[in-house]
């Protein structure tokens, strides 16, 4: 794998590289460092020039901004990491994945009918279902830091010269790139891709997606006369609304926002010191499997999920990765963080989804 110089710009190297985003490290995956000698990737032993040995990072700084990127980027993810866990669809290889614009799948709706007879014999009425085409943009999400070649000297070689690996790389930088990143995964899951549209098709989440559920609260969980019983009329009369839709079972989570959260922590009875206003809906309500807080939801602005891969799964071109390249003076290096990881919510053709959004105002 190879980092970037000024030996040809970024789209020739990846197409040299199949678009594999990993191709622009300067390490494999067995840690032997590479640098770019003006036409081929060759070991740092056998570099034509002092620069091609200082091209890039050693596999011990790779590990470590890896190590930031998975630390940072999991904790905004609440929605986003409950709907992977629901299932992923791969798009092949990285360089599959940046040659797919869009993802399209069928709208199917329930048909046929079951015959019966004592022999098993007969002919069946061959119905055909109903369909049509759903189309997902899958752009890719990125965002950029720069590092001058003192600070990257210095990760190589140590802050005092004395060739022990000394990260002196800005690592609050990335941190703050990975959490941004999060934060934009999980905005797509829960509100979608606002304006952002190719062509005529744009990216839903849960409070958008246009055969949701819509309920109108009659009132904020916050509001000081809001009672246990009134939160819990609230949320049977959501359970019940997607149950007659024909969602079932026990894995629907609710998302609530985080003005919610002191709310639901406080007790359901003053002599019951144990039991919260949520531990005392989840047992109320086993088919509610959780009840979480994101800190990305609107203010007053619940969703109920049925978490399973009928309702959601994740398109999945590539995890957050890291590529690098040297600018035209060689003075710095560039950091790109980049991922195409896009959530797709599922619906019939007959307009069935799996979740609910509610909110104080009409949702239409």
């Amino acid at each position: 794998m190879i980092t970037m110089n000024n030996s040809g710009d970024v789209v020739n190297r990846l197409r040299r590289y199949n678009f594999d985003p990993r191709s622009m490290r300067n390490v494999n995956r067995d840690g032997v460092a590479y640098a770019w000698n003006g036409a081929n990737s060759v070991p740092i032993a056998q570099g034509t020039s002092e620069q091609a040995r200082n091209d890039g990072l050693p596999v011990d700084s790779w590990k470590m901004l890896d190590s930031v990127i998975t630390k940072e980027i999991r904790t905004p993810l609440v929605a986003f990491q409950d709907a992977v866990s629901c299932g992923t669809i791969g798009l092949g290889d990285s360089g599959v994945a940046l040659g797919t614009l869009e993802y399209v799948n069928s709208m199917i709706d329930e048909s046929g009918s079951v015959s019966m007879s004592m022999s098993g014999r007969g002919t069946g009425h061959n119905d055909t279902p109903d369909m049509k085409y759903e189309k997902l943009p899958l752009p890719i999400i990125y965002s950029d830091f720069e590092v001058e070649a003192r600070y990257q000297n210095a990760a190589m070689r140590g802050v005092y010269g004395s060739g022990k690996l000394a990260f002196s790389i800005d690592t609050y930088m990335l941190e703050q790139i990975a959490r941004r990143i999060g934060e934009k995964l999980e905005d797509l899951t829960l509100i979608g891709g606002g304006t952002f549209a190719y062509g005529t098709d744009k990216i839903y989440g849960y409070t958008t997606a246009p055969y949701r559920v819509k309920k109108v609260l009659t009132k904020s969980w916050t509001d000081s006369s809001m009672t246990y019983a009134l939160v819990e009329a609230d949320v049977r009369d959501w359970l019940e609304a997607l149950t007659l839709l024909g969602f079932t079972g026990n894995n629907f989570v609710m998302y609530i926002p985080k003005e919610w959260e002191s709310v639901l922590s406080q007790f359901t009875f003053p002599t019951y010191t144990d039991a919260t206003w949520r531990s005392s809906l989840l047992k109320q309500f086993p088919q509610l499997k959780d009840i979480k807080v994101s800190y990305r939801l609107p203010a007053d602005q619940p969703v109920i999920v049925n978490l399973t891969g009928e309702t959601v799964k994740v398109v999945n071109g590539f995890a957050p990765t890291i590529i690098t390249w040297k600018s035209e003076d060689q003075l710095a290096t560039s950091f790109k963080v980049m991922a195409m990881q896009i959530p797709k919510i599922y619906s019939t053709y007959g307009g069935k989804c799996g979740v609910l959004h509610a909110k104080l105002t009409s949702n239409t």
